[in-house]
């Protein structure tokens, strides 16, 4: 059963978000900011981390970012209402596997995790 990480600020999304992958078979492992998803990253238990993108503490995306620069190829979705190019265009490129506009349909979420899970992640950021 993969683990994923569900890091968002909103209890309503978190729930949302855990009762989809849950129903879909997952284990969820949850933090509430920035620092504490960063922490659960670096200890190597989970298979997949879905952030959002303006958490307390640290930024999803900054958490990706510092991941990739450890050597973390942990695959990193971003969950977030911040939908302008330039913020999806740069968690792309920084090695997260899919952004997730919100407000999100969760069928949708559930099939974009378990591409995510089937494809190897990469070792590096893509290049445009």
């Amino acid at each position: 059963m993969p683990r994923v990480l569900i890091a968002d600020d909103v209890p309503a999304v978190r729930m949302i978000v855990r009762r989809s992958l849950i129903a879909s078979g997952h284990t969820v492992v949850e933090a509430l900011d920035g620092p504490a998803a960063y922490e659960i990253g670096v200890d190597g238990s989970i298979d997949l981390a879905i952030f959002d993108h303006l958490m307390p503490g640290i930024k999803g995306i900054d958490v990706l970012f510092k991941w990739r620069e450890q050597g973390i190829q942990i695959p990193v979705m971003i969950l977030s209402a911040v939908d302008d190019a330039d913020t999806v265009v740069a968690a792309l490129n920084g090695g997260a596997a899919d952004y997730i506009r919100k407000p999100f349909d969760p069928a949708e979420l559930i099939a974009r995790v378990g591409r995510v899970l089937r494809v190897p992640p990469s070792s590096a950021p893509l290049a445009v």
